[in-house]
C-alpha cells in the first residue's frame, strides 16, 4: 500500500483469515481525505475496492472468511467534509477466486447527492 501512496489502518487485519480488508489513507486532496479498502484474500492482494478513493470508509462488519460490509460516509454537495449527511452499507463477498459487490457503491461526484466524494 505505501508503494502506491497509501498508509494502512492494520487494526482490521486479522493473521490467518481467509478474507482481510485494510482501509489506506493517501494524501488529501484539498481539504477531502483519500481512502481506499485494499482487499487480501488467501495471503495475497486482490485489489481495491474501487478506482477512486472515497472521503471516509470503515470496515462495518466481518463474520467470516468470504463476506464484509463496508460503510462509506456519504454528502450531499456543499456539505461539510466533517459532517456528512450519512452512510452507505456496501456489502462485498469473496468467491474464492473474485471479489464482489453486492450493493451498489455510492458515485464520487461531489455535485451528487449522496457521493462518497
Amino acid at each position: 500500500m505505501t508503494s502506491k501512496g497509501y498508509t494502512a489502518d492494520l487494526s482490521t487485519f486479522q493473521e490467518g483469515r481467509r478474507l482481510n480488508v485494510v482501509i489506506g489513507t493517501g494524501t488529501p486532496n484539498g481539504d477531502t481525505p483519500t481512502q481506499l479498502a485494499f482487499v487480501f484474500a488467501d495471503g495475497q492482494f486482490r485489489g481495491t475496492d474501487t478506482k477512486d478513493p472515497s472521503a471516509h470508509i470503515t470496515v462495518y462488519q466481518q463474520n467470516d472468511d468470504h463476506n464484509v460490509t463496508l460503510r462509506y460516509d456519504t454528502y450531499n454537495p456543499g456539505e461539510a467534509i466533517g459532517s456528512p449527511s450519512g452512510h452507505a452499507d456496501v456489502r462485498f463477498r469473496w468467491t474464492g477466486s473474485n471479489f464482489t459487490t453486492l450493493d451498489p457503491i455510492p458515485v464520487n461526484d461531489p455535485a451528487a447527492s449522496g457521493s462518497r466524494r
